[in-house]
């Protein structure tokens, strides 16, 4: 099974972003964007493992304006689906519905990790 292609909600430590994988091809890859502000988008690129329903993908912010500083984030996910009454019998933000929805829930890490460091976690939602 593919990771579905779209538009993923994503939340992570109170702060929502918007993950659009664009393709996944034979080998796994997949490619896309992630909108972490209003103006503020960033190419992510990363590989799907079907076996493992495991997602882990790569963006880095740039901080600074002078010499930029890339600060990279990987994220790691693993994919399931959710019974149509919703996560914990809730519906899955203001929809009801009777399908299934998909879910990507990991954690997330810079790769320079400084000391006291830890990863976070983030969840997602198939828009």
């Amino acid at each position: 099974m593919a990771i579905p292609v779209g538009t993923w909600h994503v939340v992570t430590n109170l702060h929502s972003s918007s993950l659009n994988i664009t393709s996944v091809d034979a080998q796994g890859h997949i490619t896309g964007t992630i909108q972490v502000g209003p103006s503020e988008t960033h190419g992510v690129s990363g590989t799907w493992d079907a076996t493992k329903k495991e997602l882990v993908f790569t963006y880095s912010l740039s901080l600074g304006t002078g010499p930029i500083i890339p600060l990279p984030l990987t994220f790691t996910g693993y994919f399931f689906q959710g019974a149509g009454q919703g996560l914990f019998n809730q519906p899955p933000g203001p929809v009801t519905t009777s399908q299934p929805w998909n879910l990507l829930a990991g954690t997330f890490q810079s790769i320079f990790i400084f000391p006291g460091s830890h990863p976070n976690g983030w969840v997602a939602r198939m828009a």
